[in-house]
């Protein structure tokens, strides 16, 4: 009867917790329209008065923290050495990797008008993910590329976790960046390095 009764219990606990992770993944329908008011966002953000530079950034930096799991991938970029540093460390790097994802890759979501990115499905990924399909093409490009917006719902609002364009994770390729800058001239080098790319990207862009 025991063995009986601590069967059952496990199994409701099984359910429970199968029934909790459903919940948390993210609907395929909002996930797709999330990625869509993203592309809106960037593009409406971008289009702002570039005399306003700071408000134009500020406005880029935003919609960055309302959309992505910054604590997420600010911890995956760096991979193994995040535990590595220290508090004072990973705190200056949680301030300025946002910076520089603002400055970087925000602006290439932005150029590609919604005439230029086409929705073209949505899959759950795992117990937790939706990942949704798109193509994207410049303005001068006849050839579509596909990307992939991994998103998940974290703390009640959903969440862009990676970006895979062309097969490629966006969080993979800066994880191997930077860990070749961390492991050849240390974590001080690699911060000194985002400084310097985010105002260049600035400075180019006047």
């Amino acid at each position: 009867m025991a063995a009986a009764f601590a069967m059952a219990a496990a199994l409701a606990a099984a359910l429970f917790a199968v029934a909790v992770a459903a919940e948390d993944r993210p609907g395929l329908d909002d996930a797709r329209a999330f990625v869509e008011r993203i592309a809106d966002e960037a593009v409406r953000t971008w289009a702002m008065d570039h005399t306003d530079e700071e408000a134009r950034l500020q406005a880029m930096n935003s919609l960055v923290h309302e959309t992505f799991a910054i604590d997420f991938i600010t911890r995956a970029v760096v991979g193994r050495y995040w535990r590595k540093l220290g508090p004072a460390e990973q705190e200056e790097f949680r301030t300025l990797f946002p910076r520089f994802v603002v400055r970087i890759y925000l602006p290439h979501i932005a150029k590609y008008s919604r005439d230029h990115l086409r929705i073209d499905g949505a899959r759950a990924r795992g117990k937790r993910d939706v990942v949704v399909r798109s193509k994207v093409r410049g303005a001068e490009s006849s050839e579509w590329i596909e990307t992939d917006w991994r998103i998940r719902t974290i703390d009640g609002e959903l969440r862009v976790l990676d970006i895979v364009v062309a097969g490629v994770s966006l969080i993979l390729v800066q994880r191997q960046e930077f860990e070749a800058v961390i492991r050849k001239d240390g974590f001080a080098s690699l911060v000194e390095q985002l400084r310097e790319r985010a105002e260049s990207s600035d400075s180019a862009r006047g």
